[in-house]
């Protein structure tokens, strides 16, 4: 009896083929071949990863002294271009928004006694690091009230001031320590805000003035806007009555 499958009425025998050993040797050699292709490029993978993060790890060991002792204030020229050139050497390795800021800071401090030429130079370099650092981790009221200040060293228009100034009213503008320099950034940029904004910013330059009425009624004067503090202030006392 014949056996297999009928299709249109018609019965074909089933056959089954041996294949040749040679054949199998070869198909069981390629199965190696590519398990073996596959353990090397995960390998690489791995390696690629890991490398630009040791290295830029490493990168920043000669800075990274200067650093913790940075917000204790000004460690001087030479300390802070170590710190620039460990930062930068971080940043060929891996691209990281920390990094960025860091270097974008060093540079702002480095600018606030160097010699006008050299001071104009670094704040434009500052300006630059921390709109790369931005870029890739934009939700740091540091950075961007820093943003506003380097602009404002720059003598920029109100517009660029304020267009650094809104994100870090949105991001943090009840942090203590901004307080002060993020009001002195709001009242340079006050033509520059819309209705909604000035609102915040009013709160803000209000905070400031209850936490150091002497240091905003001094920033206000330099920037020659006691006339607007005195209003945003009274205007602030009348609202709270």
């Amino acid at each position: 009896m014949a056996t297999g499958t009928v299709a249109h009425g018609t019965t074909t025998r089933a056959t089954t083929r041996t294949r040749p050993p040679s054949v199998r040797r070869g198909r069981a050699r390629f199965r190696e071949i590519l398990a073996g292709a596959l353990s090397i490029a995960a390998g690489l993978a791995l390696v690629a990863v890991a490398v630009p993060l040791a290295g830029s790890g490493l990168a920043e060991v000669p800075g990274n002294s200067v650093l913790r002792h940075l917000y204790e204030g000004n460690p001087g020229p030479t300390a802070l271009r170590r710190l620039i050139r460990s930062r930068e050497a971080s940043l060929d390795w891996r691209e990281t928004g920390r990094t960025a800021k860091e270097l974008g800071l060093a540079r702002m401090m480095l600018a606030e006694s160097a010699p006008k030429m050299e001071r104009v130079r670094q704040y434009a370099l500052a300006e630059r690091a921390l709109l790369r650092g931005l870029a890739l981790a934009p939700a740091d009221p540091y950075a961007w009230t820093r943003l506003a200040l380097v602009r404002m060293a720059l003598a920029r228009a109100p517009e660029e001031v304020a267009g650094a100034l809104v994100p870090a009213l949105a991001s943090g503008p009840n942090e203590k320590a901004l307080l002060r320099p993020t009001a002195r950034t709001a009242l340079y940029g006050w033509e520059a805000l819309g209705e909604e904004d000035r609102r915040g910013a009013r709160a803000l330059v209000g905070s400031a003035w209850r936490a150091d009425p002497v240091g905003t009624a001094a920033d206000a004067a330099a920037l020659g806007r006691a006339e607007l503090l005195a209003d945003i202030v009274l205007a602030s006392a009348a609202h709270s009555r």
